[in-house]
Formats: structure tokens, sequence, C-alpha cells
């Protein structure tokens, strides 16, 4: 896996982007609406801080609360695919950190080659 923070600031863009199309007439339930607001004042400025550095370490350390958020928001709103829940013991100094993945097959975003396969599948959303 090429460790490409340029990449990554391409990705973040794209959702913050993406953001900006959700069609808030769907979030018509008031308590489904106050938890999108918040989920998204959290997403927003994890993906500008992924976006403003070219510091992969940096990048990875604000995709954990990224993926945090993420994996919230997918969880409450459902997705229109099947997504895996990953966690990896050893990130964020063996605290451990969570991603999503189109791909059930482990690719580690947080150590690149290094330990590109560890880590385990914790959830299945479909």
């Amino acid at each position: 896996m090429k460790e490409d923070s340029k990449g990554a600031s391409e990705s973040v863009i794209s959702l913050l982007n993406n953001l900006t199309r959700v069609d808030m007439k769907l979030l018509s339930n008031n308590k489904a609406h106050n938890h999108w607001m918040s989920l998204e004042k959290e997403i927003k400025p994890s993906a500008t801080s992924i976006s403003e550095t070219s510091d992969i370490k940096a990048q990875r350390d604000h995709f954990k609360y990224l993926s945090s958020h993420l994996i919230n928001a997918v969880q409450l709103f459902g997705v229109n695919e099947k997504v895996y829940v990953e966690f990896c013991p050893m990130a964020d100094n063996n605290n451990g950190a969570y991603w999503l993945s189109k791909e059930e097959k482990v690719i580690n975003p947080y150590f690149g080659s290094a330990m590109l396969t560890c880590g385990e599948v914790k959830q299945v959303i479909e």
C-alpha cells in the first residue's frame, strides 16, 4: 500500500463536497436531524484537518477521529452497500483504532506497508 498524503487530501475534499449534498429533507424526524447535525459537526473538522496537512502521520491521527464519526453515521443511518468496520489494536499507540472498508480483507490505513494486514473485522454493516 502506497503512503499517499496527496491522495488522502483529495479523498477528504471529495467527502467534504459530498457532505454538502446531503438532502436534509430526508431527515424530517427531529431526532434523526439532530443526530446528523452533531455528527456532521464532528466529521467536517476531522476531514478538513486531513486536507490541510501533507504529513501522513498527522493525517492518520485525524483519520482515527474521522473514522469514528463516519462509523457512527453509517451505524445510525445505514448505507447502500456492505461495509466492514475494521480494527487495529496497535494503532494510536496501542489504544487501537477503527476504520470503514468496502473490503473484508484488512488493509490497515494506520501503518501502511509496515503492517498492512494488522487488524480484524469487528462488524459488517449492510
